[in-house]
C-alpha cells in the first residue's frame, strides 16, 4: 500500500470495519465486550506526497484506535492539520510529529490491566519522558 491508497486503502478499511463489527458483536453475545480492549499500533505512518514515483516515503504519527466496552469513546489529542508544508509538516512531505507516544498509549493501557503505577516506569522506561502517563481514553 505504498501508491494508490484510496484505489487500494479504502476496500482494506471497508474489509476491517466489517471484521472488527463481527468481533465486536461476537464479544457482546459472549458477554464479555467491556473485558476485551482492541487496540492498533504502528510506529510510522506514510507521508501525506508522493516521492515522485506514485508512491509514499516512511513517516511519524500514524493513527490509532481502541476499542470496547471499557473504552471512553472520543478523539483524543488535537485536529490535525494536514497542509503541506503547514505549521505541523517538519517536511514539506506531509510529514507530522505525533502528539501522543506509543509509550503513552500502553501507558494508559498498563492501568486498566491493574499494572501499579510504580511499575509501569520499569515496563515503560520512557515513560517519564512525557508530560502525561495516562490519555485518559479507558475507564479506571
Amino acid at each position: 500500500n505504498h501508491n494508490n491508497l484510496r484505489y487500494f486503502h479504502d476496500p482494506l478499511l471497508r474489509t476491517l470495519d466489517i471484521c472488527l463489527k463481527a468481533l465486536v458483536d461476537s464479544l457482546k453475545l459472549m458477554g464479555v465486550y467491556d473485558d476485551v480492549v482492541i487496540f492498533t499500533q504502528s510506529d510510522f505512518a506514510r507521508t501525506l506526497r508522493s516521492n515522485g514515483t506514485y508512491g509514499t516515503d516512511h513517516a511519524w504519527a500514524g493513527h490509532s484506535f481502541v476499542m470496547g466496552g471499557s473504552v471512553n469513546g472520543g478523539m483524543y489529542g488535537s485536529e490535525p492539520d494536514y497542509t503541506l508544508g503547514g505549521p505541523m509538516d517538519v517536511s514539506n512531505l506531509g510529514r507530522f510529529i505525533p502528539e501522543y507516544s506509543i509509550e503513552q498509549y500502553y501507558s494508559t493501557l498498563l492501568r486498566w490491566f491493574d499494572v501499579p503505577e510504580t511499575l509501569i516506569p520499569l515496563v515503560l522506561p520512557a515513560i517519564p519522558l512525557f508530560p502525561t502517563n495516562n490519555i485518559g481514553f479507558m475507564q479506571t
